[in-house]
């Protein structure tokens, strides 16, 4: 999958309207899925104005590198979102998905986002 559509899936209620904002944003976030998924999630709905506000952000931002790209998102999380976060990335990788997904269900009941766990092809759970 391309990574232009793979970002306009989640993000887009109207392509025509935001083809080359998108178009940026993909460039400049070098097609990395993650963090077009995490800016798609947050632009869906979105004015127009809100788009170009994040793109701006995102070139002014002096580090090229994703995981820069990425911070803002994980500082909006609360503290107990960012331990269970960091904890789903370290510790569920190539487990079940429905295993990661009961142990967090767990650990805070109604509070298991199923769209952060993804599987590779063959199944076992990866954090996104």
């Amino acid at each position: 999958m391309k990574q232009s559509t793979f970002f306009n899936v989640p993000a887009f209620a109207s392509l025509e309207d935001f083809e080359e904002f998108a178009f940026q944003i993909v460039k400049y976030l070098q097609g990395h899925p993650l963090a077009l998924k995490v800016i798609g999630r947050s632009l869906y709905g979105k004015s127009m104005h809100v788009w170009k506000s994040e793109l701006d952000r995102l070139q002014t931002n002096s580090n090229p590198e994703i995981q820069q790209k990425l911070r803002p998102s994980f500082d909006e999380l609360a503290f107990d979102q960012k331990r269970m976060f960091l904890d789903i990335a370290c510790a569920f990788i190539g487990e079940n998905k429905d295993f990661a997904a009961s142990v967090l269900y767990w650990v805070k009941p109604g509070q298991n986002d199923p769209q952060i766990i993804t599987t590779g092809n063959e199944g076992p759970a990866r954090k996104e």
